[in-house]
């Protein structure tokens, strides 16, 4: 197993400390992977935000170091994310009980929703190394994808055939699909002919 390290960034980082964020209580994941690295989804919270720290979280970033300066194995755009506290009334368990959680379960809310904790999802943590020349619609696509923000299933059956030729050609691994698809029997069984000719019992 590899124990690499989770960090929020609010820049494209370079390295572990490049526009690294920082805020009370905030440290680096660790996680563990199989040796290859890949195809291994992440699911982590990080420590709540308990003040407003002024930063918007743009990219995640795993890399070797549980702190300090350090090298990449990947890096992932994400939506931005302000790190702000959450709002002073939500702290409190008087606003969970007027908002109909029973009493005895005030301060579990308090714990658990009274705060924002950033909450990190990555489903395919295989690092894809994209050149150059890869067109951008399959370039975004297969960003898209690596982050957790595309279902393949949802796209045109075209324009999938299309992103994943362009992803063979560059020698990037295409973008997997299961799709489903549902029959129907007009026929009646008494209507059906007889598969006995055919063999079958």
């Amino acid at each position: 197993m590899v124990t690499a390290y989770v960090s929020l960034h609010t820049g494209r980082p370079d390295s572990q400390l490049d526009q690294e964020v920082s805020y009370e209580g905030y440290a680096r994941l660790p996680v563990e992977f199989s040796d290859d690295f890949g195809n291994v989804k992440l699911d982590v919270f990080f420590p709540a935000v308990l003040k407003d720290s002024g930063q918007t979280l743009t990219y995640i970033a795993i890399g070797a170091h549980e702190r300090g300066q350090g090298g990449l194995f990947m890096r992932v755009p994400t939506l931005p994310m302000r790190l702000a506290a959450a709002p002073p009334e939500r702290r409190t368990e008087q606003f969970w009980i007027d908002n109909g959680i029973p009493a005895q379960n005030a301060a579990d809310y308090v714990q658990k929703h009274g705060s924002f904790c950033p909450h990190i999802v990555i489903c395919n943590t295989d690092p894809v190394v994209l050149p150059p020349d890869l067109h951008p619609i399959a370039r975004t696509a297969r960003k898209l994808f690596d982050a957790g923000m595309l279902d393949a299933a949802v796209l045109p059956p075209k324009l999938y055939e299309a992103v994943n030729d362009e992803l063979q050609r560059a020698g990037v691994p295409v973008i997997p699909v299961t799709r489903t698809a549902t029959a129907t029997m007009t026929e009646s069984i008494s209507k059906m002919k007889s598969l006995r000719a055919y063999g079958v019992e």
